[in-house]
């Protein structure tokens, strides 16, 4: 831990207001050497003593006593030095910081944790977890259990038996301590330095546990009792208080594959709604791995089977695999769980209609897995029917699972609901479902982090789709952050795809993640206005975006007809892949010169969009493209929200000759025929013959309309 580089400012002007004697009174770890050093730095006349409950109280008290008394004394003890300061404290004043004082604020653990390289979440977990208790804060975001449980055992706890039979008790009285360990024994604690240390918080009458070091005391509890009703217990407080890897731990150690697995499907569905597939995976792979037999096997496969449902793990469903559940295991329960998948999965309609209805039998404390047939049917709806009637049936669902105080059947659904929305084009309604969802998330942070990932990639999309490059970074982000912990393979490219592209738009520094896709990479290039590179990364893309990448790639590179031909081939399947083949249609008939062909396709696109946020099919397209676009939105009645500079990625008017910019100059400063053909040193006719050309290009049929096209992009020149 860099301890000579903890924030700690505002603790050091605190101590320099004080001319009194003052001890910094805490346990191991606490950063009380780092602050005696910069306390030194500050103040060089002052006598600043490391580890004063270890030096002879006689010297240490001639020293103090003979320290001038203008002067700063700081000490720096485990165990207050009692007998060294005795005859001190008649003398001087004595100012006592307990570890309370000496924790990380919330403020400090976030200065802290930003220059340490941790996410600013993970910083105010641990700083909860360790209530600012620094040493185990910086050891437990590095992932390094064995030093934690070193550090805790070698610094904190030796010679302080029977504090771990009180850790069941989240909060301690003398009374509930006398209880459990005797009224000697407890009067002993209370009376002694370890409360005075603060390994607890609160008054003496009234103790309260630093969270991390219970979970420490739990798991020697757990390893050093073995009876099967103490480890149930244990294990009940752990996952009461959300320690699911100290709890897969523990049944690890303790139970026979039979058993393991046997609680694993037990508690299945809590383990997975608080996004513990990977945990599970890490500790339980070996297990999961070996096939069994009977109701064991039938087990084992749907405990993988629902962890690839939620991801972050290597395993995947098989259809065969679930149709084997119905066939190893008789008990109905485990055979629902399984249709509850199938009904998911299954390509076949009539296989979904009978699993939904026997995934409906499932009991209530498998909810979730029941609720899972439940929005697979909006799903198929939503591919096959108009849609007021998909909303009308998640609103629906929605009101049910609210008023039932159900949060990640909520989450589940409203994240269906706004993946509805999308591939209808309604992308306003989407953005306000997600929103919900955040709220709804926000409420209960420790439930359904695998949903609330999900929908922060989906949220990037439409940020990205509306050209919202800052918001659509930012939600990529936070998906990719649950994605990097959990593993979840196209989370991570999702996210990966989102910050690419987010970051070309932002003008950031642009670098490819390992998982972002070829596709995205070759966009990217291509609207760089490198097209030979993003065709080299297209080569083999039979993806539908890889097809429209190709025909623009071969629109940049003045390949109009082989352009045309190919996206003829373009078969589109949801309504945002129809939105880019009709732009991309619109910029190549534009090329071909097919003037009323490319008003016909630039009005069904803006019928198609409506009214819609929907701006990043068309960046990239070529000035002629855009205009006639944008001339179409305006006769809808449509004005975009987007500046037609940002969908520029190549020099205006690109395609135009150097002739015919420069009539366009003329053109848009209103000179006429005769004064361009005097300027040029040409004739009338001339002029004309360039005129009618530019006019084809611009996608108008007047001088009055290219005029006010040319004076609205001269200035991007």
């Amino acid at each position: 831990m860099p301890r000579n580089n903890l924030p700690r400012h505002e603790l050091l002007n605190r101590l320099s207001q004080r001319q009194a004697i003052q001890v910094l009174h805490a346990p191991a770890g606490y950063g009380k050497t780092a602050v005696l050093k910069a306390f030194q730095i500050l103040h060089p006349a002052a006598l600043c003593l490391d580890d004063a409950d270890r030096m002879d109280p006689q010297v240490l008290e001639h020293q103090v006593l003979g320290w001038p008394a203008e002067q700063s004394v700081l000490l720096a003890a485990r165990n207050f030095p009692y007998t060294a300061l005795r005859r001190v404290t008649y003398q001087r004043d004595v100012q006592v910081w307990s570890s309370e004082e000496l924790a990380f604020s919330e403020a400090e653990a976030l200065e802290w944790g930003l220059q340490s390289g941790f996410a600013p979440e993970d910083v105010l977990d641990a700083q909860q977890k360790w209530m600012g208790w620094i040493h185990p804060m910086h050891l437990d975001l590095q992932g390094s259990r064995l030093m934690l449980h070193e550090f805790l055992e070698q610094e904190v706890l030796p010679g302080k038996q029977g504090l771990a039979e009180l850790a069941p008790l989240s909060e301690i009285t003398p009374e509930m301590a006398g209880y459990l360990l005797g009224r000697e024994q407890a009067q002993r604690i209370k009376n002694s330095s370890w409360v005075l240390q603060r390994l607890f918080r609160g008054t003496e009458e009234h103790w309260r546990w630093v969270p991390g070091l219970r979970d420490h005391l739990l798991l020697l509890q757990a390893f050093q009792h073995t009876s099967p009703a103490y480890l149930q217990d244990i294990l009940n407080l752990l996952l009461d208080d959300h320690k699911y890897h100290e709890a897969l731990t523990l049944v690890q150690q303790h139970f026979t594959s039979e058993g393991a697995l046997l609680w694993l499907h037990t508690h299945l569905q809590d383990l997975l709604l608080a996004g513990c597939s990977e945990q599970i995976h890490e500790v339980f792979h070996e297990l999961l791995g070996q096939p069994c037999s009977g109701t064991l096997e039938a087990r084992r496969i749907l405990i993988r089977s629902y962890m690839a449902f939620f991801g972050g793990t290597p395993y995947r469903a098989s259809l065969g695999e679930l149709k084997g559940v119905l066939c190893l295991t008789s008990e109905e329960q485990l055979q629902s769980e399984a249709h509850a998948l199938l009904s998911w999965w299954t390509p076949d309609p009539e296989q979904a209609t009978l699993s939904r209805a026997e995934a409906l039998k499932l009991a209530d404390h498998r909810h979730f897995f029941r609720h899972l047939a439940q929005v697979g049917l909006g799903r198929e709806k939503t591919l096959r029917e108009d849609f007021a009637v998909v909303d009308a049936y998640f609103r629906e669902l929605l009101g049910q699972t609210l008023q039932a105080g159900l949060v990640c059947e909520s989450l589940l659904t409203l994240l269906m609901q706004a993946q509805g929305q999308v591939h209808h084009l309604k992308l306003r309604l989407a953005e306000q479902t997600l929103r919900q969802l955040f709220d709804l998330g926000s409420q209960h942070p420790d439930r359904c982090r695998p949903l609330v990932a999900h929908a922060r990639a989906l949220h990037a999309q439409l940020c990205l789709l509306a050209l919202r490059p800052e918001e659509a970074v930012q939600s990529a982000q936070q998906a990719r952050r649950w994605a990097e912990k959990t593993y979840h393979a196209h989370l991570l490219q999702q996210s990966a795809d989102a910050l690419l592209l987010g970051q070309h738009f932002l003008n950031d520094a642009v670098a490819a993640l390992p998982e972002t896709s070829p596709s995205i990479q070759a966009q990217v290039r291509l609207l760089q206005g490198h097209p030979l590179q993003a065709l080299e990364l297209l080569s083999g893309a039979a993806s539908f975006m890889g097809g429209v990448l190709q025909v623009r790639c071969r629109l940049d590179l003045g390949d109009h007809l082989r352009a045309s031909e190919a996206l003829r081939q373009l078969g589109a399947g949801s309504a945002t892949e129809q939105v880019y083949l009709q732009a991309t249609k619109v910029d190549v008939l534009m090329r071909l010169k097919k003037l009323s062909e490319a008003r016909l396709a630039a009005r069904s696109f803006w019928q198609t969009v409506q009214f819609e946020p929907i701006y990043l099919p068309l960046v990239g397209l070529s000035e002629g493209a855009l205009l006639l676009l944008f001339r179409e939105a305006r006769k809808q009645g449509i004005q975009p929200a987007v500046a037609l500079d940002t969908l520029r990625v190549a020099p205006p008017l690109l395609d135009l000759s150097d002739r015919e910019r420069t009539m366009l100059q003329f053109l848009s400063a209103g000179q006429s025929n005769q004064q361009m053909a005097e300027a040029l040193g040409i004739s009338v006719n001339t002029v004309k013959y360039h005129l009618k050309h530019l006019y084809e290009k611009l996608g108008v049929s007047s001088r009055e309309a290219a005029r006010d096209l040319g004076q609205r992009v001269i200035s991007g020149w």
